[in-house]
């Protein structure tokens, strides 16, 4: 071991501790290779370890301790760790909650190019949380995640079009950026989508593909979208409301029209998705997979 310097040794172990992070293998062994990383300050290892600390993987689970690992990591200029620090901060979890700080995580994560911090930034600024309300900041930074194929940012970029929040409103465009984070898998785009094209917002009106979008939301889980095709269907026999295809075509476009004043953002701090994991929660330390950012050697999740 002569000539080894702590990080080469503190590399070493997180390589070990990666190559036993996978199916079947002892998730203390991997825990303990961790610690002993962590403890030479390696950020991967330190951001490793609150991971398997805040699902309780490979031992008890400690968020506190968890909350540790994350800001001795992220002060080493990890994105992946200032993000989950935000996340904590902004949930009261291992500790105070502290709207403010977390928005300080998240402008550190999303100036480190991590598209999640920068849709948790740009939420912060849409609802001035944790600091001033700015809308255009807000669509500026759902354009960079947007940019980066972030599905949440492009459809509150989609939102700020539509509604004119920080930018002039442009239909068009929302409409452009609402297709690309519904074939990106957003349930709320597709449900955006449904009213776009049952009222003919942005482009085209076409009752089929309106019906398709519904459709497919519903599937995801969106609960508007399932209650407009229910609504539909109890409405298809009844001949006072229906009138053939013309009927069933003017109510999909009241319904359309109605549901369409109740599109809302993507919220980083509140909202579920429709597998139940916190849309911006998928690190770590949050039920549902994590998109692994650039760098990051080691998934935890």
């Amino acid at each position: 071991m002569h000539g080894l310097t702590n990080k080469s040794v503190a590399q070493y172990l997180y390589k070990l501790a990666s190559d036993n992070d996978k199916p079947g293998v002892n998730d203390k062994v991997t825990r303990i290779h961790m610690e002993s990383a962590a403890a030479l300050d390696l950020a991967e290892a330190q951001y490793s370890l609150g991971c398997f600390l805040a699902k309780g993987k490979g031992g008890e689970k400690d968020l506190v301790q968890a909350r540790d690992c994350f800001k001795k990591a992220a002060e080493n200029g990890m994105p992946e760790a200032q993000y989950s620090l935000g996340r904590f901060h902004a949930k009261g979890k291992g500790g105070e909650k502290d709207l403010v700080r977390a928005r300080e995580c998240f402008e550190k994560a999303a100036k480190n190019g991590m598209p999640s911090a920068q849709v948790a930034l740009g939420v912060s600024f849409a609802k001035g949380i944790g600091g001033e309300k700015d809308e255009q900041q807000a669509r500026v930074w759902y354009e960079k995640a947007a940019a980066n194929g972030d599905f949440k940012a492009q459809y509150n970029l989609g939102i700020c079009l539509v509604r004119g929040r920080g930018v002039e409103k442009d239909e068009e465009q929302a409409r452009v950026w609402f297709e690309k984070a519904a074939a990106n898998g957003s349930v709320k785009a597709q449900n955006a989508l449904g009213h776009c094209f049952a009222q003919g917002i942005g482009g085209e009106k076409n009752d089929k593909e309106a019906l398709q979008y519904y459709k497919k939301a519903a599937d995801g889980g969106h609960q508007r979208s399932i209650k407009i095709l229910k609504d539909l269907e109890s409405r298809k026999h009844s001949s006072d409301e229906f009138d053939g295809e013309q009927g069933n075509t003017t109510k999909l476009n009241k319904l359309a029209e109605l549901a369409s004043f109740c599109l809302e953002e993507y919220d980083h701090i509140r909202e579920k998705g429709s597998n139940g994991a916190s849309v911006f929660g998928n690190h770590c330390g949050e039920e549902g997979p994590r998109k692994k950012h650039k760098g990051t050697a080691l998934s935890a999740s």
